[in-house]
């Protein structure tokens, strides 16, 4: 198996999801005393929020140099383990190594979606993925129609998502998706377009079908990296 590089922290609650998935990934391929092959670069989150919204090129200066030190250590691909950064990993495109793939999260999302037959799909996620368009840009660039929550919505999945961040799910998070996506059932799906909403949903009770960005670039890294 190939090494996947991770650059998580971002939030901490989401990478455990990651490693643990992935290494799921590895024990039906490989045996069950098997692990993936990873390398976790874990990144403090909190000066990147500080960031978000008003000092986009703060963010690049910060993220930066710790995928500098992640390629340092020769992983075989990367997976970021946060939606929002995928706008900086396209911004800060030609410093890597182009023999590193990174697995590119919305790019793996609007495949799937679109050989699943959606055509409209929710994007839920934080407010500032929600509402600075690169990530509904980036799916309506490659075929699909992008609806966003009206105003309210939006700040209250923010307050949900801020609260999984720092380790704690509210009681009535699920009630509250569940309701919101039963107000969109003109959509196709929705995209939990960040790492921490997957914790509030129920894919098994949710009005609408769920598209899991992170499981869906986990697959796509785990293929890669046995050569699938």
């Amino acid at each position: 198996m190939k090494t996947i590089g991770l650059p998580g922290g971002t939030a901490w609650p989401s990478t455990l999801e990651y490693y643990r998935y992935l290494n799921q990934l590895a024990q039906r391929e490989f045996g069950p005393r098997h692990s993936a092959r990873l390398l976790l670069k874990s990144i403090d989150y909190a000066p990147f929020i500080d960031c978000y919204g008003t000092d986009w090129p703060g963010v690049l200066r910060l993220f930066e140099p710790e995928l500098a030190e992640l390629f340092a250590m020769r992983p075989d691909c990367v997976v970021v383990c946060c939606n929002t950064l995928h706008r900086a990993i396209d911004e800060l495109a030609d410093r890597w190594p182009t023999d590193v793939p990174i697995i590119h999260i919305v790019d793996e999302t609007a495949r799937v979606a679109i050989d699943r037959g959606y055509d409209r799909v929710l994007l839920l996620g934080t407010q500032f993925t929600m509402e600075n368009g690169y990530y509904a840009g980036r799916l309506e660039a490659a075929g699909l129609t992008v609806d966003i929550p009206a105003a309210e919505e939006r700040a209250r999945i923010q307050h949900i998502q801020s609260a999984i961040s720092a380790g704690h799910t509210p009681n009535d998070a699920e009630a509250y998706f569940q309701h919101l996506l039963s107000r969109h059932a003109n959509c196709d799906a929705a995209v939990l377009a960040c790492t921490e909403l997957p914790a509030a949903t129920n894919a098994e009770t949710s009005p609408l079908p769920l598209l899991d960005p992170l499981t869906l670039q986990c697959d796509a890294a785990f293929a890669f990296a046995v050569d699938r």
